[in-house]
Protein backbone atom coordinates (compact mmCIF):
# COMPACT_ATOMS: atom_id res chain seq x y z
CA UNK A 1 0.00 0.00 0.00
CA UNK A 2 2.72 2.32 0.46
CA UNK A 3 3.61 2.38 -3.00
CA UNK A 4 0.16 3.91 -3.84
CA UNK A 5 0.49 7.35 -4.61
CA UNK A 6 -0.84 9.52 -2.08
CA UNK A 7 -3.70 11.14 -3.77
CA UNK A 8 -5.06 7.85 -4.77
CA UNK A 9 -4.68 6.73 -0.94
CA UNK A 10 -6.73 9.91 0.15
CA UNK A 11 -9.56 8.75 -2.04
CA UNK A 12 -9.62 5.59 -1.09
CA UNK A 13 -9.48 6.47 2.78
CA UNK A 14 -12.50 9.14 2.03
CA UNK A 15 -14.11 6.73 0.36
CA UNK A 16 -14.10 4.19 3.57
CA UNK A 17 -14.12 6.88 6.41
CA UNK A 18 -18.13 7.41 5.79
CA UNK A 19 -19.00 5.44 9.24
CA UNK A 20 -19.18 8.63 11.49
CA UNK A 21 -15.61 7.67 12.83
CA UNK A 22 -15.46 4.67 13.14
CA UNK A 23 -12.98 3.41 10.38
CA UNK A 24 -11.38 6.81 11.07
CA UNK A 25 -9.89 5.73 14.49
CA UNK A 26 -9.00 2.57 13.05
CA UNK A 27 -7.08 3.86 9.80
CA UNK A 28 -5.20 5.59 12.80
CA UNK A 29 -4.23 2.71 15.20
CA UNK A 30 -3.03 0.60 12.18
CA UNK A 31 0.56 1.78 11.12
CA UNK A 32 2.66 5.02 11.63
CA UNK A 33 2.57 5.30 7.75
CA UNK A 34 -1.21 4.34 7.63
CA UNK A 35 -2.16 7.02 10.73
CA UNK A 36 -0.17 10.21 8.39
CA UNK A 37 -1.57 9.55 5.27
CA UNK A 38 -5.03 9.29 6.81
CA UNK A 39 -5.05 12.38 9.04
CA UNK A 40 -6.68 14.41 5.80
CA UNK A 41 -9.69 11.70 6.22
CA UNK A 42 -9.97 9.95 9.32
CA UNK A 43 -12.53 12.54 10.29
CA UNK A 44 -14.25 13.23 6.72
CA UNK A 45 -17.85 12.42 8.83
CA UNK A 46 -17.99 12.16 12.22
CA UNK A 47 -20.79 11.09 15.12
CA UNK A 48 -20.42 12.83 18.07
CA UNK A 49 -22.43 13.57 21.26
CA UNK A 50 -21.31 16.96 22.50
CA UNK A 51 -20.88 16.18 26.44
CA UNK A 52 -18.37 19.13 27.38
CA UNK A 53 -15.55 16.50 28.30
CA UNK A 54 -15.63 14.06 25.60
CA UNK A 55 -16.19 17.26 22.76
CA UNK A 56 -12.95 19.36 24.46
CA UNK A 57 -10.87 15.81 23.89
CA UNK A 58 -12.57 15.65 20.26
CA UNK A 59 -11.44 19.18 19.55
CA UNK A 60 -8.05 18.75 20.83
CA UNK A 61 -7.08 16.11 18.97
CA UNK A 62 -8.63 17.81 15.37
CA UNK A 63 -6.77 20.92 16.44
CA UNK A 64 -3.42 18.90 17.24
CA UNK A 65 -4.14 16.94 13.37
CA UNK A 66 -4.61 20.72 11.92
CA UNK A 67 -1.43 21.81 13.50
CA UNK A 68 0.58 19.25 12.49
CA UNK A 69 -0.74 19.02 8.55
CA UNK A 70 2.51 18.92 6.70
CA UNK A 71 0.38 19.55 3.33
CA UNK A 72 -3.69 18.39 2.98
CA UNK A 73 -4.84 19.33 6.66
CA UNK A 74 -7.96 17.72 7.86
CA UNK A 75 -11.83 18.15 6.81
CA UNK A 76 -14.55 17.25 8.09
CA UNK A 77 -17.54 16.73 5.57
CA UNK A 78 -20.54 15.31 7.61
CA UNK A 79 -21.45 15.90 10.96
CA UNK A 80 -24.22 14.41 13.35
CA UNK A 81 -23.85 15.97 16.32
CA UNK A 82 -25.95 15.32 19.48
CA UNK A 83 -26.53 17.98 21.98
CA UNK A 84 -27.69 16.34 25.40
CA UNK A 85 -29.36 17.61 28.27
CA UNK A 86 -27.53 19.39 31.05
CA UNK A 87 -30.26 18.95 33.29
CA UNK A 88 -30.01 16.47 36.16
CA UNK A 89 -32.94 16.06 38.02
CA UNK A 90 -31.76 15.31 42.07
CA UNK A 91 -32.85 12.09 43.28
CA UNK A 92 -35.86 12.11 45.89
CA UNK A 93 -34.61 11.13 49.63
CA UNK A 94 -35.65 8.29 50.92
CA UNK A 95 -38.56 8.26 53.14
CA UNK A 96 -38.26 7.77 57.25
CA UNK A 97 -40.52 5.81 59.14
CA UNK A 98 -41.93 9.62 60.53
CA UNK A 99 -42.88 10.13 57.13
CA UNK A 100 -44.64 6.97 56.52
CA UNK A 101 -46.32 6.60 59.68
CA UNK A 102 -47.04 10.48 59.20
CA UNK A 103 -45.79 11.33 62.49
CA UNK A 104 -43.02 14.39 63.02
CA UNK A 105 -40.98 14.63 65.77
CA UNK A 106 -40.61 18.19 67.43
CA UNK A 107 -37.16 18.52 66.43
CA UNK A 108 -38.07 18.22 62.71
CA UNK A 109 -40.18 20.53 63.22
CA UNK A 110 -37.94 23.27 64.81
CA UNK A 111 -35.86 22.32 62.38
CA UNK A 112 -37.92 22.45 59.17
CA UNK A 113 -37.66 26.37 58.16
CA UNK A 114 -33.24 25.85 58.20
CA UNK A 115 -34.01 22.73 55.63
CA UNK A 116 -35.73 24.90 53.62
CA UNK A 117 -33.09 26.96 53.48
CA UNK A 118 -30.65 24.55 52.98
CA UNK A 119 -32.44 23.41 50.08
CA UNK A 120 -32.99 26.78 48.57
CA UNK A 121 -29.15 27.15 48.90
CA UNK A 122 -28.82 23.68 46.75
CA UNK A 123 -31.37 24.60 44.08
CA UNK A 124 -29.22 27.85 43.50
CA UNK A 125 -25.89 26.18 43.99
CA UNK A 126 -27.07 23.27 41.16
CA UNK A 127 -28.53 26.34 38.78
CA UNK A 128 -25.21 28.02 38.79
CA UNK A 129 -23.33 24.56 38.48
CA UNK A 130 -26.05 23.98 34.98
CA UNK A 131 -25.32 27.52 33.83
CA UNK A 132 -21.62 26.75 33.68
CA UNK A 133 -22.31 23.73 32.00
CA UNK A 134 -24.29 25.60 29.33
CA UNK A 135 -21.87 27.93 29.24
CA UNK A 136 -18.97 25.66 28.48
CA UNK A 137 -21.12 23.31 26.32
CA UNK A 138 -22.09 26.09 24.33
CA UNK A 139 -18.43 27.51 23.68
CA UNK A 140 -17.22 24.25 22.50
CA UNK A 141 -20.23 23.43 20.03
CA UNK A 142 -19.06 27.03 19.02
CA UNK A 143 -15.51 26.25 18.92
CA UNK A 144 -16.05 22.97 16.98
CA UNK A 145 -18.29 24.01 14.52
CA UNK A 146 -15.59 27.21 13.54
CA UNK A 147 -13.17 24.86 13.34
CA UNK A 148 -14.71 22.79 10.44
CA UNK A 149 -17.53 25.06 8.80
CA UNK A 150 -15.95 26.09 5.78
CA UNK A 151 -15.54 22.37 4.81
CA UNK A 152 -19.09 20.73 5.90
CA UNK A 153 -21.53 19.31 3.69
CA UNK A 154 -24.36 17.77 5.60
CA UNK A 155 -25.10 18.55 9.07
CA UNK A 156 -27.76 16.68 11.65
CA UNK A 157 -27.98 18.45 14.59
CA UNK A 158 -29.95 16.86 17.57
CA UNK A 159 -30.58 19.65 20.65
CA UNK A 160 -32.07 17.37 23.25
CA UNK A 161 -31.25 19.94 25.85
CA UNK A 162 -34.38 22.78 26.21
CA UNK A 163 -32.46 24.82 27.49
CA UNK A 164 -31.04 27.48 24.93
CA UNK A 165 -27.29 27.08 23.53
CA UNK A 166 -27.59 30.61 21.92
CA UNK A 167 -26.39 31.46 19.43
CA UNK A 168 -25.28 27.90 18.16
CA UNK A 169 -24.74 29.00 14.91
CA UNK A 170 -22.68 32.34 14.62
CA UNK A 171 -20.76 32.07 11.88
CA UNK A 172 -21.18 31.51 7.84
CA UNK A 173 -21.11 27.68 6.85
CA UNK A 174 -20.45 28.47 2.71
CA UNK A 175 -20.53 24.66 1.62
CA UNK A 176 -23.27 23.13 3.79
CA UNK A 177 -25.73 21.96 1.75
CA UNK A 178 -28.01 19.59 3.66
CA UNK A 179 -29.11 20.37 7.12
CA UNK A 180 -31.08 17.92 9.63
CA UNK A 181 -32.69 19.59 12.81
CA UNK A 182 -34.31 18.11 15.56
CA UNK A 183 -36.01 19.37 18.23
CA UNK A 184 -34.93 23.04 17.16
CA UNK A 185 -36.29 24.33 13.99
CA UNK A 186 -36.54 27.73 14.19
CA UNK A 187 -33.25 29.64 13.43
CA UNK A 188 -34.27 33.36 14.90
CA UNK A 189 -33.18 30.51 18.36
CA UNK A 190 -30.11 29.51 17.38
CA UNK A 191 -28.35 32.86 16.13
CA UNK A 192 -28.15 36.16 17.21
CA UNK A 193 -30.25 38.67 15.65
CA UNK A 194 -28.18 40.79 12.92
CA UNK A 195 -30.10 42.51 10.06
CA UNK A 196 -26.82 43.44 8.62
CA UNK A 197 -25.46 39.56 8.86
CA UNK A 198 -24.96 37.75 5.28
CA UNK A 199 -26.56 34.39 5.10
CA UNK A 200 -25.15 31.90 7.22
CA UNK A 201 -26.32 28.86 4.87
CA UNK A 202 -25.77 30.79 1.63
CA UNK A 203 -24.95 27.14 -0.49
CA UNK A 204 -27.90 25.18 1.38
CA UNK A 205 -30.47 23.17 -0.78
CA UNK A 206 -32.39 20.66 1.81
CA UNK A 207 -33.51 21.39 5.03
CA UNK A 208 -35.17 19.00 7.48
CA UNK A 209 -36.64 20.49 10.74
CA UNK A 210 -38.22 17.22 12.98
CA UNK A 211 -39.97 19.51 15.85
CA UNK A 212 -43.53 19.14 17.28
CA UNK A 213 -44.11 23.25 17.36
CA UNK A 214 -42.22 26.65 17.76
CA UNK A 215 -43.94 29.61 18.48
CA UNK A 216 -42.12 32.28 16.14
CA UNK A 217 -42.84 32.61 12.23
CA UNK A 218 -40.48 30.04 10.53
CA UNK A 219 -39.82 31.26 7.20
CA UNK A 220 -38.61 34.28 7.70
CA UNK A 221 -35.47 33.78 9.21
CA UNK A 222 -34.86 30.79 7.05
CA UNK A 223 -35.50 32.64 4.21
CA UNK A 224 -32.65 35.70 4.63
CA UNK A 225 -30.06 32.87 5.84
CA UNK A 226 -30.48 30.29 3.51
CA UNK A 227 -31.67 31.70 0.53
CA UNK A 228 -31.13 28.38 -2.31
CA UNK A 229 -33.08 26.05 -0.64
CA UNK A 230 -34.58 23.49 -2.93
CA UNK A 231 -35.94 21.00 -0.67
CA UNK A 232 -37.98 21.75 2.84
CA UNK A 233 -39.20 18.82 4.67
CA UNK A 234 -41.29 19.62 7.96
CA UNK A 235 -41.74 16.34 10.51
CA UNK A 236 -43.87 15.80 13.68
CA UNK A 237 -45.30 19.04 13.90
CA UNK A 238 -48.32 19.74 15.83
CA UNK A 239 -50.16 22.04 13.00
CA UNK A 240 -50.82 24.61 15.60
CA UNK A 241 -48.23 27.37 14.96
CA UNK A 242 -47.89 29.64 11.94
CA UNK A 243 -46.34 27.45 9.40
CA UNK A 244 -49.39 26.33 8.23
CA UNK A 245 -50.37 30.84 7.12
CA UNK A 246 -46.93 30.87 5.91
CA UNK A 247 -46.53 28.44 3.09
CA UNK A 248 -49.01 30.17 0.91
CA UNK A 249 -46.86 33.10 0.33
CA UNK A 250 -44.08 31.08 0.16
CA UNK A 251 -45.07 28.52 -2.41
CA UNK A 252 -47.01 31.21 -4.55
CA UNK A 253 -50.71 30.13 -4.05
CA UNK A 254 -53.72 32.09 -2.58
CA UNK A 255 -54.27 31.88 1.26
CA UNK A 256 -56.61 29.01 2.20
CA UNK A 257 -60.32 29.80 3.16
CA UNK A 258 -60.38 30.43 7.18
CA UNK A 259 -64.14 28.24 7.02
CA UNK A 260 -64.39 25.39 4.61
CA UNK A 261 -62.69 24.71 1.35
CA UNK A 262 -64.96 27.36 -0.30
CA UNK A 263 -64.20 30.17 -2.85
CA UNK A 264 -60.41 31.04 -2.97
CA UNK A 265 -59.87 34.58 -0.72
CA UNK A 266 -57.89 36.66 -2.79
CA UNK A 267 -55.37 35.90 -5.57
CA UNK A 268 -52.01 34.55 -4.75
CA UNK A 269 -49.20 36.80 -3.92
CA UNK A 270 -47.91 38.51 -6.68
CA UNK A 271 -44.30 37.21 -5.73
CA UNK A 272 -43.02 34.55 -3.50
CA UNK A 273 -41.40 35.37 -0.52
CA UNK A 274 -39.65 31.93 -0.77
CA UNK A 275 -39.17 31.44 -4.34
CA UNK A 276 -36.74 28.74 -4.85
CA UNK A 277 -38.59 26.15 -2.84
CA UNK A 278 -39.52 23.10 -5.92
CA UNK A 279 -40.13 20.27 -3.15
CA UNK A 280 -41.96 20.43 -0.13
CA UNK A 281 -42.96 17.39 2.24
CA UNK A 282 -44.97 17.88 5.60
CA UNK A 283 -45.96 15.15 8.00
CA UNK A 284 -47.92 16.69 11.15
CA UNK A 285 -46.75 14.55 14.17
CA UNK A 286 -49.37 12.22 16.13
CA UNK A 287 -53.48 13.68 16.29
CA UNK A 288 -54.68 14.81 19.77
CA UNK A 289 -56.76 13.14 21.52
CA UNK A 290 -60.23 13.25 21.23
CA UNK A 291 -60.94 14.87 24.32
CA UNK A 292 -64.33 16.30 25.98
CA UNK A 293 -64.80 18.97 23.31
CA UNK A 294 -62.96 17.64 20.48
CA UNK A 295 -61.38 20.73 19.63
CA UNK A 296 -57.43 20.31 19.62
CA UNK A 297 -58.33 17.38 17.21
CA UNK A 298 -60.77 19.87 14.95
CA UNK A 299 -57.87 22.11 14.99
CA UNK A 300 -55.63 18.99 14.03
CA UNK A 301 -57.82 17.79 11.19
CA UNK A 302 -58.95 21.25 9.84
CA UNK A 303 -54.81 22.08 9.60
CA UNK A 304 -54.82 19.04 7.96
CA UNK A 305 -57.50 19.88 5.05
CA UNK A 306 -55.62 23.15 4.67
CA UNK A 307 -52.48 21.34 3.66
CA UNK A 308 -53.54 19.41 1.28
CA UNK A 309 -55.51 22.17 -0.59
CA UNK A 310 -52.07 24.17 -0.96
CA UNK A 311 -50.48 21.49 -2.00
CA UNK A 312 -52.99 20.96 -4.28
CA UNK A 313 -52.61 24.40 -5.34
CA UNK A 314 -48.51 24.81 -5.41
CA UNK A 315 -48.90 22.55 -8.56
CA UNK A 316 -49.53 25.39 -10.74
CA UNK A 317 -46.84 27.59 -9.15
CA UNK A 318 -44.61 24.87 -10.16
CA UNK A 319 -43.83 23.41 -6.56
CA UNK A 320 -44.34 19.92 -5.82
CA UNK A 321 -46.18 19.76 -2.30
CA UNK A 322 -46.90 15.91 -0.35
CA UNK A 323 -48.73 15.84 2.53
CA UNK A 324 -48.19 12.66 4.47
CA UNK A 325 -50.21 11.08 7.13
CA UNK A 326 -50.09 11.65 10.94
CA UNK A 327 -46.76 10.15 12.16
CA UNK A 328 -46.46 8.54 15.77
CA UNK A 329 -42.85 8.38 16.04
CA UNK A 330 -41.07 9.90 19.55
CA UNK A 331 -37.36 11.46 19.16
CA UNK A 332 -35.32 8.25 19.70
CA UNK A 333 -37.25 7.02 16.61
CA UNK A 334 -36.62 9.81 14.75
CA UNK A 335 -32.60 10.16 15.65
CA UNK A 336 -32.55 6.65 15.09
CA UNK A 337 -34.13 6.56 11.51
CA UNK A 338 -32.27 10.45 10.33
CA UNK A 339 -28.54 8.86 11.68
CA UNK A 340 -29.29 5.50 10.21
CA UNK A 341 -29.89 6.94 6.69
CA UNK A 342 -27.70 9.66 7.41
CA UNK A 343 -24.60 7.06 7.23
CA UNK A 344 -26.13 5.85 4.50
CA UNK A 345 -26.25 8.54 1.75
CA UNK A 346 -23.05 9.88 3.11
CA UNK A 347 -21.52 6.16 2.06
CA UNK A 348 -22.72 6.35 -1.21
CA UNK A 349 -25.67 4.20 -0.42
CA UNK A 350 -29.76 4.25 -1.40
CA UNK A 351 -30.86 6.22 1.93
CA UNK A 352 -34.01 7.40 2.16
CA UNK A 353 -35.15 10.17 0.32
CA UNK A 354 -36.94 12.04 3.21
CA UNK A 355 -38.16 14.81 0.42
CA UNK A 356 -39.96 12.25 -1.80
CA UNK A 357 -42.15 11.06 1.40
CA UNK A 358 -43.05 7.65 -1.33
CA UNK A 359 -41.93 5.09 0.71
CA UNK A 360 -43.53 6.24 4.06
CA UNK A 361 -46.68 5.98 2.47
CA UNK A 362 -45.93 2.94 1.11
CA UNK A 363 -45.03 1.97 4.85
CA UNK A 364 -47.94 3.07 6.49
CA UNK A 365 -50.74 1.38 3.72
CA UNK A 366 -48.98 -1.78 4.66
Amino acid sequence: MDRLPLETLHQIFELACTDGGYTGCALALTSKFIHDTAQSTRFHSVVLEAEPRRLGAFIAVYQNQYSNAADIRPRTCHLHLLLPSTTKARPPSEPTEEDESGEESEDEEKDESGEESEDEEKDESTSHSQSSLLAAQLLSVQQLLSLISNDLQSLVINKHNLEALYPLFNRPFPALQELTLLLHGNLSHLIAPDPNSNPLFPALTHLHIVAPDWSPPLLPTWILHAPRVTHLRISAHDLFGKFVNELPDALGTPQCPVRGLGPVVGPPPAVRTYPTLARVVVQPGPRPPAGPCGTSRHVFNWRTMQLEWIAERAKTAGVGMRVLPACSWENKEWDEAIRTEWLKRIGGGPGRDWFCGADEEDEDAK
